[in-house]
């Protein structure tokens, strides 16, 4: 897995860029497999099914600060997204690469909005401290890192 910290622009598919403020978690991790494209594809899902269980693990202590509010309540948006009650927490992004000799180099990249989320998005979005939980990217990345290693 790779975690970047830094306030960087970055570009992703359809050259629409996105940005990363320090705080924020953009990680990425790359697997190397002998499957075919459509299957591998499914790897984003298994992706985000990971990061929203780490983030109920994570949550608890917020959970029963906010008795009973929907904003904890973590949800997948097909194709690519964790939400928080209806607000984007955090993005999931594949690329995949064909090697020579066989199998795919498939790079899951996912952004956890932590400290602070872009505004003006089609979607509303959110980040955990909005959401009274209290931890840092780095905590993040080694919560999630045993659920979104397996992946």
């Amino acid at each position: 897995m790779v975690r970047d910290d830094g306030a960087d622009r970055w570009a992703r598919r359809r050259l629409r860029p996105w940005v990363a403020p320090r705080g924020n978690l953009a990680s990425s991790i790359l697997e190397v497999i002998d499957v075919a494209p459509a299957l591998a594809a499914t790897l984003g899902f298994a992706a985000g099914l990971a990061l929203e269980q780490a983030l109920r693990k994570l949550s608890i202590e917020a959970a029963l600060r906010m008795a009973g509010s929907d904003r904890l309540n973590f949800s997948l948006k097909w194709p690519n997204d964790v939400l928080a009650g209806r607000s984007k927490l955090a993005g999931i992004l594949l690329e995949a690469e064909a090697m020579v000799g066989g199998g795919l180099a498939v790079v899951v990249g996912i952004g956890t909005n932590v400290v602070a989320a872009p505004e003006g998005t089609p979607t509303p979005a959110t980040s955990l401290k909005a959401l009274g939980i209290d931890i840092s990217a780095e905590e993040l990345f080694c919560s999630s890192l045993g659920r979104l290693g397996g992946v």
